[in-house]
């Protein structure tokens, strides 16, 4: 009995999930500008999570990581992984976007869609 447990403890310790709960994404700008990103890791147990401050560091380091301009076409996933029989927890979440320069994010025309006119 105990030594079918353990193999089953085993088995069952060695699996986890990973869960994307959402993918955000605003308008890509038509002159893409240099790529940049941040992330965020945080390790939990049983679920617990007394403080989301840290997640709201991305948006600061997206803004730091191109000081001369604006980041546009953010895409943003949050992904939670669940490990050794959903006891220990992982949230991460990746943002993404290009760095436009100023002067161009203003200047640039909006792309708008083509025409269906003959």
């Amino acid at each position: 009995m105990i030594r079918g447990f353990l193999i089953l403890l085993l088995l069952g310790g060695g699996a986890s999930c990973t869960y994307l709960n959402s993918v955000n994404q605003t308008n890509i700008p038509a002159p893409k500008g240099r790529p940049v990103s941040a992330d965020f890791y945080e390790f939990m147990f049983f679920g617990f999570n007394f403080s989301n401050d840290d997640a709201l560091q991305i948006a600061k380091d997206l803004r730091a990581s191109c000081p001369h301009g604006d980041v546009l076409g953010v895409t943003t996933k949050d992904m939670t992984t669940l490990y050794v029989l959903f006891i220990f927890w992982a949230r991460e979440i990746e943002a993404s976007g290009y760095c436009v320069s100023k002067q161009t994010a203003r200047v640039s025309p909006p792309v708008l869609p083509l025409s269906l006119e003959p």
